[in-house]
């Protein structure tokens, strides 16, 4: 993990390819380009020293929960989200997984499962006992039979996605009643022309754009929060206290977190 970010999410793998097999390629050298280029280094500056410091007690917090580092607080934070109780057995699946920093949680009963268009990580996930799919998204069917899975995630994927209502008809299909749904992308109305920056992106949203395409897959909205990697681990060391403050729209970030429950 490099950069100045407590907390950053993992690239989508390229979408848009001429063929499976050259689309297979592209997707393996985003991901191993992304792998060569994760180490955790801390910037220099004061920022950078602000940025180290949070998350060392990020990691503290976690150890101190049992988990191994910061990372492993990220998915109990996404179920609140979703009005989802970290507790019992849960069938949680994470779409576009990268190297699957999101799945980092640990404990009994929690069966996570990470889906990605390359298998460059494939060996990582192996070793966590994550189960590990190789899948086009935005073509196959995802790999869970009809309502077997009680939350959903997808970290900065769904710009990828040139046909977004049939890949959310896919989460609908492999969700439970009442399960959750998770998205993060980054909100058009504030980062401009640098959305295109990142080739592989394809449709931007606003939150009300966002909202909708769930709305009309059959979801029905929950959180939407003004978000971005830094207030995500504000919050996580605040334990919520400060959400109003940094997530509104009038101090929020620049990128778009929200829920949704299956109806």
């Amino acid at each position: 993990m490099s950069g100045p970010d407590p907390i950053r999410p993992a690239p989508a793998p390229p979408a848009a390819s001429t063929g499976a097999a050259a689309e297979a390629e592209q997707a393996q050298r985003y991901l191993a380009h992304y792998r060569a280029t994760r180490a955790n280094t801390r910037g220099g500056g004061p920022l950078g020293r602000l940025a180290g410091m949070l998350r060392d007690r990020l990691d503290a917090k976690a150890r101190a929960q049992g988990q191994a580092d910061r990372f492993g607080l990220f998915l109990p934070r996404a179920l609140a989200l979703a009005g989802i109780a970290d507790q019992g057995p849960l069938a949680v699946m994470e779409l576009g997984a990268g190297d699957g920093w999101a799945l980092s949680c640990t404990r009994l009963g929690l069966s996570r499962i990470a889906v990605d268009a390359a298998d460059a990580f494939a060996a990582d996930f192996a070793a966590r006992g994550i189960a590990f799919h190789v899948r086009d998204i935005a073509r196959e069917k995802l790999p869970a039979a009809d309502g077997t899975i009680d939350f959903l995630m997808m970290n900065h994927v769904i710009e990828h996605i040139a046909e977004p209502l049939a890949l959310l008809a896919e989460c609908r299909r492999v969700l439970r009643p009442g399960g959750g749904l998770y998205l993060r992308t980054p909100d058009i109305l504030r980062v401009g022309h640098q959305f295109w920056d990142d080739y592989t992106h394809v449709r931007p949203y606003t939150h009300g754009a966002l909202r909708a395409a769930c709305i009309a897959a059959g979801f029905s909205p929950l959180a939407d929060l003004h978000s971005d990697h830094t207030r995500i681990s504000l919050d996580l060391l605040t334990d919520g206290r400060w959400r109003g403050l940094l997530f509104g729209r009038r101090w929020g970030g620049a990128e778009i977190e929200a829920s949704f429950r299956r109806d």
